[in-house]
């Protein structure tokens, strides 16, 4: 997986190696199918609840922090969410995505930075 502490030339090629690589893994029906599983039944295993939660809101806080640093600008909590909750979607509907993963992480990425580049205060 990817490592936060790689030098990056931007925060758009961080972000974009992330969702690629996140996509990558998940690029098994078999993995896809357990991660959907896993999430599905998160409250009946405490320790499989804090994992996830550690993954999606710990984890996706320190990339952001790092690409808020990249970047100059703040990411607001909900665009990070989107972010993490977009490439779930494409996970879910993998097999329905008419485009593919690279294209897709791209457009994400590259919306995610200019919405908040755009909102950031100059």
């Amino acid at each position: 997986m990817l490592t936060i502490g790689n030098n990056y030339k931007s925060a758009e090629d961080l972000l974009t190696e992330f969702g690629l690589s996140f996509l990558k893994k998940c690029s098994n029906e078999n993995m896809r199918a357990l991660l959907i599983m896993t999430m599905a039944y998160k409250d009946r295993y405490t320790k499989i609840k804090a994992k996830l939660k550690a993954a999606c809101l710990d984890k996706m806080d320190q990339l952001f922090k790092k690409v808020e640093e990249m970047a100059g600008f703040a990411i607001s909590q909900p665009m990070r969410r989107a972010f993490f909750g977009s490439l779930l979607c494409y996970i879910i509907w993998w097999n329905d995505n008419k485009i593919e993963p690279e294209e897709y992480v791209r457009a994400l990425v590259k919306g995610i930075i200019n919405s908040a580049s755009s909102s950031a205060p100059h």
